[in-house]
């Protein structure tokens, strides 16, 4: 199919304009509404006759190949059959149902059939307990399970004198308690409540500066209030 020379379209000429002998596409057709309309049932289908019309019947244009009184019979064959697919498409649609016919097309669950109907007694077994094994199962199963709580008497002394609770000391204050670091054996001391050690460095620069220290020891905490300085009244 020759090209458009004047307007350098990519597009296949396939439209001939007979003043000036150029060929156009179908976009830049500047003729489009003098071609000839044998086709125009069948728009979009690719099918599009290029030459200009010559007649008007029934308010189509047509050229003098395809006027009404001179079609030849391949056009007429495949305007029947595009007829007959389209009419074949429109009938395989499904159709459209109302709001209402849908909801009813909607089905409801079924229930679910009762495990144990009333109606419905279960078949003896052979291997039934006897009536006294009944009452004996009944009885442990009404006996509570008696659970076995520690007397004061039999509870442990949990309060030992203070030389006896160095064993179980944290692990956060096994260094100073004060700057919670390593030091030299020989200057760490030990508090009497608790067991946990200080060096006294350390604790005279804490009062010096008045830091604030919080502990979740109650002795170390008891230990460095008797250390603090009373605040004065206002």
């Amino acid at each position: 199919m020759p090209q458009n020379p004047r307007y350098e379209c990519p597009r296949a000429g396939s439209m001939y304009q007979k003043f000036g002998d150029v060929y156009y596409c179908s976009y830049h057709d500047k003729y489009a509404k003098d071609r000839c309309q044998a086709f125009f049932d069948f728009q979009g289908s690719g099918m599009q006759c290029p030459e200009l019309h010559t007649m008007i019947d029934q308010g189509r244009k047509y050229c003098d190949k395809h006027e009404p009184a001179s079609e030849i019979p391949e056009v007429v064959d495949w305007r029947s059959r595009m007829t007959e697919w389209l009419t074949s498409v429109a009938l395989a649609e499904p159709p459209r149902e109302d709001g209402n016919e849908v909801k009813s097309a909607v089905l409801e669950p079924e229930p679910e059939p009762e495990q144990n109907p009333p109606n419905m007694q279960a078949t003896p077994s052979k291997h039934e307990p006897h009536a006294g094994e009944l009452d004996a199962e009944q009885e442990q199963d009404q006996v509570p399970a008696s659970k076995e709580e520690p007397t004061l008497e039999q509870e442990p002394e949990q309060q030992t004198e203070p030389g006896h609770q160095h064993e179980h000391i944290a692990a956060l204050y096994m260094q100073c308690n004060i700057c919670l670091e390593s030091h030299n054996a020989t200057d760490m001391r030990n508090i009497e409540s608790c067991g946990h050690q200080y060096k006294e460095a350390c604790l005279q620069d804490f009062l010096r500066r008045k830091g604030v220290r919080k502990y979740n020891c109650t002795g170390c905490r008891a230990w460095l209030q008797s250390h603090q300085e009373p605040e004065a009244p206002f």
